[in-house]
């Protein structure tokens, strides 16, 4: 692969300084809209035959007011309206977040340039389960996910023929530079299938301004808004791949693989979402034989194991660590001599900073 530096810039959003800067942070936007939580607790409360369009009347300003086509009339579906209006305020929850983050990933990434080498190219990694709803709180049993309108408004502008929407696209602008991966983390989002809702965890990952790969996680939990550990009920027969709508769009071929050109050399990149790189599962192995060069797991309480690790240079670990007795943190290994060596491990509760910069080495 040549002389390349490797320098990792990760956000884990349940460290406690994370948290502590959003919760701040989330009193403000929720002071920006109060109209909407307010119109959210008297839909709630009205009668079941309620005029609902009268009273967002008397709550919302016209702006914020859903279009003629999908106002209620008198008696209306109190459900669907309710997830039009949480819908609005998902979209520009989204917005901020993502402007939120960026504004904390670009400085670190400004920082890690000053004493970067050339040829450094630079992997911003965010945690498993990064963009949730905005009531998403350490230690919830679930996480609370986005409507499918609201991931659909968080693709637009990187998916072919569909119109840009709310959410700004600030992740992607950050990754225009040649020198940039972004692995955003996972987006909590659910579909609904005839009566049922159905939450999936989507990982996407920008480069030189491109979506350049969506992948859905293939294995879910309790935490991904489950009642037990299973394969999604499409993977039928075992060993098909479970895909949201979105995802063939981006990556026809259904593979958690993708290469990058950098410098004078093509890096070859594979990952797994938390339980897929479990023993058991394995899905990228399963996937890609031949072992990419570096290997990303997006985590919420993976595992560091080195039977794990399926790359010939190198293995990250970006971890949210929802439970106190996984190993929380980021964790950078390489291979070179026949055997993996632990090149760094930081764990994510520490007070400050909130990203860390792991370092240069060769691959």
């Amino acid at each position: 692969m040549g002389s390349i530096h490797i320098r990792v810039i990760a956000l884990g959003s349940y460290s406690d300084a994370f948290v502590r800067a959003r919760q701040q942070e989330e009193a403000r936007f929720n002071a920006l809209r109060p109209e909407l939580n307010a119109a959210i607790t008297a839909v709630r409360n009205a009668g079941d035959d309620a005029d609902f369009g009268a009273i967002l009347d008397g709550v919302l300003p016209p702006e914020l007011r859903p279009p003629l086509q999908e106002r209620p009339g008198p008696g209306g579906d109190r459900r669907s309206f309710l997830h039009w209006l949480k819908k609005k305020r998902q979209l520009e929850w989204f917005s901020w977040y993502e402007d939120f983050t960026c504004e904390l990933l670009q400085e670190a990434l400004a920082n890690a340039r000053v004493t970067a080498p050339k040829n450094t190219l630079f992997i911003i990694l965010l945690a498993e389960s990064y963009f949730t709803d905005i009531n998403d709180r350490p230690g919830h049993t679930t996480v609370s996910p986005f409507y499918e309108p609201v991931m659909q408004a968080f693709l637009n502008g990187t998916l072919p023929e569909v119109e840009r929407f709310l959410v700004t696209r600030r992740l992607r602008n950050m990754s225009t530079d040649p020198d940039v991966v972004t692995f955003a983390g996972t987006v909590m989002w659910k579909r609904r299938i005839d009566e049922k809702e159905e939450v999936i965890n989507t990982l996407p990952v920008f480069h030189r301004g491109d979506l350049v790969l969506l992948w859905d996680k293939q294995f879910t939990a309790p935490v991904d808004g489950v009642k037990e550990l299973k394969r999604h009920p499409e993977m039928n027969p075992p060993d098909s791949i479970f895909h949201s709508g979105f995802t063939p769009r981006v990556n026809p071929m259904l593979s958690p693989s993708f290469r990058i050109p950098f410098r004078d050399t093509v890096i070859r990149f594979g990952v797994d979402i938390c339980l897929d790189s479990m023993d058991g599962h394995r899905v990228m192995k399963a996937c890609c034989p031949d072992p990419p060069d570096i290997h990303v797991v997006i985590a919420a309480g993976g595992s560091a194991k080195q039977n794990l690790y399926h790359a010939k240079k190198l293995f990250l670990l970006c971890d949210n660590g929802l439970k106190e007795a996984h190993r929380s943190g980021i964790v950078f290994c390489k291979f070179e001599g026949g055997s993996w060596s632990e090149v760094s491990f930081k764990p994510l509760k520490w007070a400050t900073p909130l990203i860390w910069g792991l370092g240069d080495f060769e691959i």
